[in-house]
């Protein structure tokens, strides 16, 4: 806008200066019209004319309207080159602007863009990390659960090596089973022999004395920690016998060798 401004300052100076020369060039065509008589054969034509005074106002009124009207179209022409050069600067600096401005526009949007696509990026990789963490977890727990039917399988196999494929086993079963079973008739037998006894101390005692009650009952009182005792260890024996063949049952049952088992055993012996 400074540029403009003193373009538009220096044109109008040129303009008033064209008027001062215009002016000094007019007053001298006048002078030298009116001061020569002799020479110019333009001025002898009109010295007929009375009046000089006259001819020389409309004649200097002519000049001025020529010249007034050429500074006028001048200066026209001049504000008119003026105003477009404006106009056209005015217009490259709206274009400008808008220039700018889509750029800026277009720049949000790269920026929002590219914001996007990090948080995508960003979203993806917290996904990944949590499947990969998931996926982890998932090995562990397939992992701990091989280990777990790993060592299963090694005290299985060493289960059915000792039971099926041994002989030690069933015979220190056979040696217990038989030990248990000795004392349980042993004891049995012990119970059954104090309870006859019991018996018959309380028939010869009834029958031969008369207030037989107070015997009986020193008698009960005397056996009765003995039966007591032997009847527990029977039944503790008889109970033992029981779970031990409930186990040794349940032990064949489990060891008993199946199809899908095998594969398994087989893929865990191969690894």
């Amino acid at each position: 806008m400074t540029a403009i401004f003193s373009v538009f300052v220096y044109r109008i100076i040129l303009v008033i200066e064209n008027q001062i020369i215009n002016y000094i060039i007019e007053s001298l065509i006048l002078n030298i019209i009116l001061g020569s008589n002799k020479n110019i054969n333009v001025i002898n034509i009109f010295e007929k004319i009375k009046n000089n005074k006259q001819f020389k106002i409309r004649i200097h009124k002519s000049l001025s309207e020529h010249i007034k009207n050429e500074n006028t179209h001048y200066q026209s022409t001049e504000f008119d080159l003026l105003y477009e050069e404006m106009v056209k600067q005015k217009l490259n600096n709206y274009t400008r602007l808008i220039d700018l401005r889509k750029k800026e526009k277009n720049y949000e949007k790269k920026k929002l863009r590219d914001k996007k696509w990090q948080d995508k990026v960003v979203r993806s990789k917290i996904k990944a990390y949590y499947l990969l963490i998931r996926d982890f977890n998932k090995y562990y727990k397939m992992r701990n659960s091989f280990n777990l039917i790993e060592t299963k399988n090694k005290m299985k196999n060493k289960l059915y090596e000792i039971i099926f494929k041994g002989t030690r086993f069933w015979k220190g079963l056979g040696f217990f089973l038989e030990l248990v079973g000795i004392c349980a008739a042993g004891v049995k037998i012990l119970v059954v022999r104090y309870i006859l006894v019991y018996f018959l101390l309380y028939i010869i005692v009834g029958t031969n004395f008369l207030p037989s009650t107070a015997i009986l009952t020193k008698i009960l009182e005397i056996f009765s920690p003995y039966l007591i005792l032997f009847s527990g260890i029977y039944g503790v024996c008889i109970l033992l016998i029981i779970i031990t063949v409930v186990v040794v049952v349940l032990l064949v049952v489990w060891l008993w060798p199946r199809g899908d088992e095998n594969s398994i055993n087989k893929i865990l012996e191969a690894k």
